[in-house]
C-alpha cells in the first residue's frame, strides 16, 4: 500500500503543520512475529516554509530531533491504520520512546523514516529509524491502542473544562 501526503491527511488526525511524512509505503507481508513494517519520506522544509523551521535556531535552521521521532511515530500509526484495512476506530496511542540520535536535518535533507511494529493485545511496539544522508538513528517507541470514540470524549471533556473557566473569569 502506498499512500501520498493528501491521502495521509485524511487518515491521520493531524494538521498539515504537523505532519512530517511526504509519502508511506506499507509491506503487504507480516513476518512470522506477527510484526509489520513500512517507510516514509519526510523531506525538511525551507524556514519559509515551515513556522518550526525559521524558529528553531533562526538563521542556522536544524530540524529538531523529537520531530524526527515523531515522524516515526506518524509512520507507525499508518501502518498500523493500513493492516486494519483503513478502519481507523483503533488508533495507537505512541508515549514512550528512546531513540540514538545521530541524525541532523537541514533544509532541503530528505528523512528516510522505517518502522517494524508489533502488537500484542492492546500492547504496541514500534522499532524505528531515521535515516538522513550517510548518519542513522534508532529505537523504540511504545504505546497502546486506543478506541478512536476516547479522543472524542477528551476533546468534550476540554471543551467542558474551557468553558468553566471561562465562567470562572466572568465572575
Amino acid at each position: 500500500m502506498h499512500f501520498k501526503k493528501e491521502a495521509l491527511l485524511d487518515l491521520l488526525p493531524y494538521g498539515g503543520s504537523f505532519l512530517f511524512l511526504d509519502e508511506v509505503s506499507v509491506d503487504e507481508k507480516v513476518d512470522i512475529n506477527g510484526s509489520f513494517a513500512g517507510e516514509g519520506f519526510y523531506k525538511i522544509p525551507n524556514p519559509e516554509e515551515s513556522r518550526i523551521m525559521a524558529d528553531h535556531f533562526p538563521g542556522c535552521p536544524v530540524f529538531p530531533g523529537h520531530l524526527k521521532m515523531e515522524a516515526v511515530a506518524q509512520l507507525a500509526a499508518v501502518i498500523f491504520i493500513a493492516k486494519q484495512s483503513g478502519d481507523d476506530s483503533v488508533l495507537p496511542v505512541l508515549t514512550q520512546s528512546s531513540f540514538e540520535l545521530k541524525t541532523m536535518a537541514i533544509p532541503g535533507d530528505t528523512l528516510l523514516l522505517k518502522a517494524t511494529i508489533c502488537v500484542k493485545g492492546r500492547a504496541i511496539e514500534v522499532v524505528g529509524e531515521i535515516i538522513c544522508g550517510a548518519n542513522t538513528s534508532s529505537g523504540m517507541i511504545k504505546g497502546i491502542a486506543m478506541p478512536k470514540g476516547i479522543f472524542g470524549r477528551m476533546a468534550k471533556r476540554k471543551e467542558k473544562k474551557e468553558q468553566l473557566n471561562q465562567t470562572v473569569l466572568n465572575l
